[in-house]
């Protein structure tokens, strides 16, 4: 079946007033920020995202503006008689060939970069509201880059794994990265977090980041096994917590990892008193498997096609004796949202020592399989501690 035929086949089942079609158009993404007063723009600022990953981007760079694009800002600031901060994202090719994606009518994550260069839009807009001031544009420095570090950092390791690059080859990928950072010495950098004026937020993310990663090391060191001790601590004390105890698989959507592992241990743990299940920290319920993930499964003996994404309300995170996550980013949110419930959190991939395993979902067939081939050993690791028999090896 081609792309063009699951796509029909999708638009069929669907409800036509509740399916949005996008055009996909290859290009680099462009902000322009501006501050407006009564439909007029009174300051611009243009940067260039300098790498994205799942829609995502972390590090950027000032440029001049492009007159088209600064136009068509104009235009619709004109239009709605606007007054007030906003943030217009495109998509720019190499030809001139430009789409506007959405405009953010609220301060923005890329804000430090212009605040940096002398652009202080908060500030200025502040002025406005309450003396009336609308400050005249000034200029700003091309070619200076904007770094969220931490973040920054962690979709450089998630790029690298999703890469599949060995470990001499993934260090030398961390590397490079690095090295960008000479640009703080030559002035061509600044940080979002770490500022002079000030520091705190900035020290304290990157004694937390250092201390994630020395956990991260400390996993591949002889002897090293307290994440795994306490995961199945946990696992075993599911027993007592309930008569028929609940397990729930948590990730992000709820599209691809946690409904192929809750899967996966009700096929291998059979018809035994535990519930299993499946639920998302996102709020988007009702969304299937890809296609992708799909077909790994059904390479494993797992038909996810019927399954549809579930939300982790406080009803269904309370009702679960465990609750087994994927990655930090995932624990890190559900531990915010529902902090209580810290003593029933287990990572799958700690029960086999395999740290984190990341989300496939901007990936190919070949991270579905390699992400399902993780969650499988895990899974493996996680049935004799609730009294299944393990898979018999030749």
């Amino acid at each position: 079946v081609t792309a063009e035929g699951r796509l029909a086949g999708l638009l069929r089942a669907g409800d036509p007033d509740e399916t949005i079609i996008e055009r996909f158009f290859a290009g680099r993404g462009v902000g322009v920020s501006l501050l407006a007063s009564s439909g007029r723009v009174l300051q611009a600022f243009e940067h260039h995202r300098v790498r994205e990953l799942a829609g995502a981007s972390f590090y950027r760079v000032s440029a001049p503006l492009t007159p088209d694009l600064a136009d068509a800002c104009a235009a619709i600031v004109a239009a709605l008689d606007y007054t007030g901060l906003a943030m217009f994202e495109f998509k720019v090719n190499p030809e001139g060939g430009w789409v506007l994606l959405e405009v953010n009518a609220r301060p923005w994550g890329s804000l430090p970069l212009p605040v940096a260069l002398g652009i202080d839009f908060p500030y200025r807009w502040y002025r406005l509201l309450t003396a009336g001031e609308e400050t005249p544009a000034i200029g700003y420095r091309a070619g200076i880059y904007g770094r969220n570090l931490i973040p920054d950092l962690h979709q450089a390791l998630t790029e690298a794994a999703t890469r599949g690059l060995g470990r001499v080859a993934q260090a030398w990928f961390m590397a490079r990265r690095l090295a960008e950072m000479s640009r703080l010495l030559t002035g061509r950098e600044v940080s979002d977090i770490l500022v002079r004026d000030d520091p705190r937020p900035g020290v304290v993310e990157l004694l937390d980041f250092g201390r994630a990663a020395w956990r991260r090391a400390a996993r591949g060191l002889p002897g090293d096994g307290g994440r795994r001790r306490r995961a199945h601590a946990r696992v075993a004390a599911m027993h007592v917590a309930a008569a028929t105890p609940r397990i729930i698989f948590v990730c992000l959507g709820n599209i691809c990892r946690s409904p192929f592992a809750a899967a996966l241990l009700r096929a291998r743990f059979g018809d035994r008193r535990i519930a299993i299940g499946s639920a998302g920290m996102m709020p988007l319920p009702g969304r299937p498997t890809p296609p992708e993930g799909v077909a790994a499964a059904a390479v494993r003996g797992i038909d996810l096609a019927a399954h549809r994404s579930v939300w982790l309300s406080r009803e269904i995170a309370q009702s679960a004796a465990l609750l087994i996550v994927f990655d930090a980013r995932t624990r890190a949110a559900l531990l915010d949202r529902y902090p209580d419930l810290g003593a029933r959190l287990v990572m799958l991939g700690d029960l086999a020592e395999l740290g984190e395993i990341a989300d496939p979902v901007d990936g190919g067939p070949a991270e579905f399989a390699r992400v399902y081939d993780q969650i499988a050993a895990a899974t493996e690791a996680l049935l004799p501690l609730l009294g299944a028999p393990t898979a018999r090896r030749a």
